[in-house]
């Protein structure tokens, strides 16, 4: 883990379930994607507020851009963690970081 993740920050916890994998029971790249929007989702609540809350302000969040680095698979039945933060705030934008 980087000694310089943005704070504040969050883990989220997950375990990889049999349909996320592909046929010889690694994480399928995809979705890393999914856990990760998962993991945005409990940072916001951790904020004190849902993504409806968001959105009932008309604070929309589109993805924009996705990366992700893959160093070493998960696998079926792995417990991970995700630690997640913000690195930007834009005026009109704002960058979710994770690590796995």
């Amino acid at each position: 883990m980087h000694d310089d993740f943005p704070s504040p920050a969050i883990w989220f916890t997950h375990r990889i379930s049999y349909g996320e994998t592909d046929t010889m029971g690694v994480l399928y790249y995809a979705e890393y994607l999914h856990i990760f929007e998962r993991a945005r989702s409990e940072f916001i609540r951790a904020c004190g507020m849902s993504y409806r809350d968001v959105e009932e302000k008309d604070i929309i969040l589109p993805v924009r851009e996705a990366q992700c680095r893959y160093r070493s698979p998960a696998r079926y039945d792995d417990l991970v963690q995700v630690h997640t933060a913000i690195s930007e705030w834009g005026r009109a934008s704002m960058r979710f970081v994770y690590e796995m």
